[in-house]
């Protein structure tokens, strides 16, 4: 049990899960309250998925302007 917690820190911490939000998953998941802890997962999903479209916007942002400068052959 021992390592399958220490596991689960790790792919948590992988997933730029905060020492905070870590903790919680583990202790819903050790009270077996997998409900909690899918709620939580479902956030930082949601989270992560934000950032990512956040980044999306600055690439095709930056994209665009390489694309200007190229046009205008600078």
């Amino acid at each position: 049990m021992k390592s399958d917690v220490q596991e689960l820190k790790q792919r948590l911490n992988m997933l730029n899960c905060d020492e905070k939000l870590t903790d919680q998953i583990i202790a819903f998941l050790l009270n077996g309250d997998s409900r909690s802890s899918r709620l939580l997962l479902r956030r930082h999903r949601k989270q992560l998925m934000d950032e990512l479209h956040i980044c999306e916007k600055r690439v095709d942002e930056l994209d665009f302007l390489v694309y200007q400068l190229d046009k205008q052959k600078l």
